[in-house]
């Protein structure tokens, strides 16, 4: 073995020219592929730190839909279907707080709102009207997306949440929590100045109808990490959020039929149901009015049913005493829903995040593919220029052959030159890595704007190098060179001894 290393050593010297250019390669593949990863390891890191610190906490609890289920909806194949309302909330929060590793818990609900602009219809202005039609078309409606939430419970999930202006809301206590960017973008639509009290008009479209609602602008919250999460984002009381959600008791109530109301919905005959228009008129009334007092009956369930259900969640978020302990939390309550029969359902901040913690993904998978197509150049590349170093090396082999070696010994030498090239110029191109990402540290490159914020893993570049990104570099780029020797090994195989002695 190091008679067979002093002679690769030798043969990389002599040749050297072409042992730089082939390490040059190896070396630049490793930088790519290091760096490459670095970056997404800042970008994943970033992105994780920044929504289990500020919106999803580290593990979520939710219903069960058609489709998976995060802090901003459902995604279903028909597009965002209705968020369903958690089962038995106290039942689950009782169980979720007794767990070895939960330090706190809160419980949410979300939804989708409109700020819509109050109009003046007395006003006839011909000005103004033309004002308003351009508005109408551009700014009719400001986008929200809410987070209901009893703002002390959630403090305690999110230490760092905190306002620029106004106070938290109190239990009980109706209020909308907007951004400064939220608030600059609304004066602009409502055309007016925006104070704490004032009272804003919110719409949503739930499955039962149209839904509106006053609700008192009460805080301006800090912005944290705004490239993440949606600018729309903002936080209001609990029951605001199950108002335009309409979550009622009328969801959760069974309600028991008499007989004779069973029999009216089981009429076949529509005509005959309505036809004994005289039942509906009151007896004695010259007029014919009709009592509208008694017509409808008792009305009470109905309007106990129409009540918001003060219970109704979509979600509990969990804050882990540490982040190793998430998935072990998550095991555990999705073991007790099932021993339970509750249909519910466990998962980690990137269930919680949905389609912006894919992104994550969608860049890892551009990054394999990435590596996959610079993989296939260097190895070609590397084909090639080892290929033409054999057939320089013609009459060297084939003394070598005369001299009675045998192939596999011309294998094992190509095979040990070809390790020593990738181990010694990967090592080169890591050393090279740590240089380049210290620089990119040191140059303190700002995201331009949100979509290089979530690409760079926060408000500046900061790529991360791990233990396991240069070890995998370092085994791509040793495979790639391994696997880029078998051709010129095989064209040097099959030239016979005398004729590559003849040939020099």
């Amino acid at each position: 073995m190091k008679g067979l290393l002093r002679i690769a050593f030798r043969n990389l010297f002599e040749h050297r020219a072409k042992s730089i250019i082939v390490g040059v390669l190896l070396s630049l593949g490793v930088i790519i592929l290091v760096l490459g990863s670095a970056v997404h390891n800042g970008m994943a890191r970033g992105i994780e730190k920044s929504f289990t610190k500020n919106y999803t906490a580290d593990v979520i609890i939710t219903g069960i839909a058609e489709g998976p289920v995060s802090l901003f909806g459902v995604s279903s194949a028909g597009g965002i279907a209705k968020t369903p309302v958690l089962p038995d909330y106290e039942k689950i929060l009782t169980f979720t707080k007794n767990l070895k590793h939960v330090s706190a818990v809160t419980g949410m609900a979300s939804t989708y709102g409109i700020a819509q602009k109050e109009i003046d219809e007395t006003t006839t202005n011909e000005n103004n009207a033309e004002e308003e039609e351009e508005d109408s078309e551009r700014n009719m409606f400001r986008f929200f997306f809410l987070f209901g939430v009893d703002t002390m419970q959630y403090k305690t999930v999110f230490p760092d949440f905190s306002l620029e202006e106004g106070e938290f809301l109190k239990p009980g206590e109706r209020g909308i929590i907007i951004s400064k960017k939220q608030k600059e973008g609304l004066e602009k639509f409502l055309k007016k100045t925006l104070q704490l009290g004032d009272e804003l008009l919110i719409l949503a479209s739930s499955g039962s109808g149209i839904k509106i609602t006053r609700v008192p602008l009460t805080g301006i919250y800090t912005a944290k990490s705004e490239g993440y999460a949606p600018e729309q984002l903002a936080y209001c009381d609990i029951d605001t959020v199950r108002i335009l959600e309409n979550m009622t008791l009328g969801a959760n109530i069974e309600v028991q039929l008499s007989q004779e109301q069973k029999a009216v919905f089981e009429a076949t005959n529509y005509d005959d149901l309505f036809s004994d228009t005289d039942t509906f008129i009151t007896s004695g009334s010259s007029t014919g009015s009709v009592d509208f007092e008694n017509i409808l009956g008792d009305t009470s369930l109905r309007e106990e049913l129409n009540k918001v259900d003060t219970g109704a969640w979509h979600f509990i978020l969990i804050r882990a005493d540490s982040p190793a302990s998430a998935p072990l939390i998550i095991k555990e309550l999705n073991e007790f829903f099932k021993e339970n029969n509750i249909a519910a359902q466990a998962g980690d901040w990137k269930d919680a995040a949905g389609q912006y913690a894919q992104s994550v993904d969608v860049f890892g998978t551009v990054l394999a593919v990435g590596v996959i197509i610079l993989a296939f150049v260097v190895v070609v590349i590397i084909m090639n220029t080892l290929v033409v170093s054999v057939i320089e090396r013609t009459t060297e082999i084939g003394t070598i052959r005369a001299l009675g070696a045998s192939r596999s010994f011309v294998r094992r030498l190509f095979f040990t030159e070809t390790l020593l090239l990738s181990l010694i110029f990967g090592s080169i191109g890591i050393v090279l890595s740590y240089i380049v990402n210290a620089i990119i540290h040191a140059l303190n490159i700002k995201a331009g704007n949100q979509i290089l914020e979530l690409l760079f893993g926060g408000p500046y570049l900061s790529p991360v190098i791990t233990v396991s990104t240069v070890v995998s570099a370092l085994a791509v780029i040793v495979a790639v060179g391994i696997a880029a020797h078998f051709y010129p090994v095989a064209v040097a195989l099959r030239i016979e001894p005398i004729r590559a002695i003849q040939n020099d």
